[in-house]
């Protein structure tokens, strides 16, 4: 009787047909036909439990500079090189499929995240949903320390839980007393027409992301039969920023009708993966916008999958 001692692992219905199992060892075929042995085993590492987290459910990673964070369920962890695990604050959200992924992506000094089509930005101390900023002008007044807005959407009590920038400088909110009036802390030197701009509009969504030159960028979740239907689209955050987006700041595939079903950024490249057609972006510098379809880079091939 003939026994196979070298070979992959290979079971089928039934046992007695075969019922070879290899473990920890990978097969790799000798080239010389004159060999005694036309297999070899290579051992390779064993696997064993480093770390163990709740939820379980392993939605997304990103390891650099000797740091791996996961998204595991509706949470962020940092798992350390000791098998240790740091809970970070704050949630993301779930669709409720199976599989349900979730993507990190880092600038150097901050993570996006994008999962359950919306869009984070972790500064450090854990996921916080991204929103588009709001803008416009006003007066600043050291006399009751406040912000006059003079043009731009009006002011709202519940902006009292973030940042506001004034005239290239950041302050925290003390209060709204109404549509017009913003205290801030610390006091503001007496101005008029100041800028102001502050990350508290819509929810930033997204489908996929990346990261290229410096920006974060995510195609946007479809909404048909809506008139400004964003699934062609494709918003870029601020410079090295994500907790900034303008909602102004976007491209849209323009080579074909079709949905963006996913983004790429890869080779200085950002590619708009459709679902019939494929178009290729690069970066031109364009203070106004930096992203321009590449001339001819088209494919008329798309995906169905995302």
């Amino acid at each position: 009787m003939r026994v196979s001692l070298a070979g992959p692992s290979y079971t089928a219905r039934s046992v007695v047909a075969a019922a070879q199992q290899t473990m920890n060892l990978c097969p790799e075929a000798v080239e010389v036909p004159n060999e005694p042995a036309r297999l070899v085993f290579n051992g390779r590492p064993g696997i064993k439990l480093f770390a163990t987290l709740s939820p379980s459910k392993i939605r997304g990673m990103w390891a650099g500079g000797g740091r791996l964070f996961v998204i595991h369920g509706n949470k962020q962890s940092e798992v350390h090189s000791d098998g240790s695990v740091t809970a970070s604050a704050g949630t993301v959200a779930e669709t409720g499929s199976d599989p349900d992924p979730a993507q990190i992506f880092s600038n150097g000094h901050q993570l996006m995240i994008v999962a359950g089509r919306r869009v984070y930005c972790d500064n450090g101390s854990g996921p916080v949903q991204a929103r588009f900023t709001l803008d416009g002008l006003g007066d600043t007044h050291v006399t009751g320390a406040t912000l006059v807005r003079t043009s731009g959407p009006s002011f709202d009590p519940s902006w009292g839980v973030y940042p506001i920038t004034v005239d290239g400088l950041i302050y925290s909110i003390a209060g709204v007393p109404n549509a017009n009036t913003i205290l801030l802390n610390p006091t503001p030197p007496d101005k008029t027409g100041v800028t102001w701009s502050i990350s508290a509009g819509d929810p930033v969504d997204g489908v996929s992301g990346g990261f290229l030159d410096g920006y974060f960028i995510v195609n946007r979740v479809p909404a048909p039969g809506s008139a400004s239907d964003p699934g062609r689209n494709f918003n870029i955050s601020a410079l090295l920023d994500g907790t900034s987006w303008s909602s102004l700041d976007f491209g849209v595939k323009e080579g074909h009708s079709d949905y963006i079903r996913s983004i790429l950024c890869d080779h200085e490249e950002l590619w708009l993966i459709g679902t019939e057609t494929i178009e290729i972006w690069n970066n031109i510098g364009d203070p106004n916008f930096p992203f321009q379809r590449i001339a001819g880079a088209f494919i008329h091939e798309g995906s169905v999958a995302t």
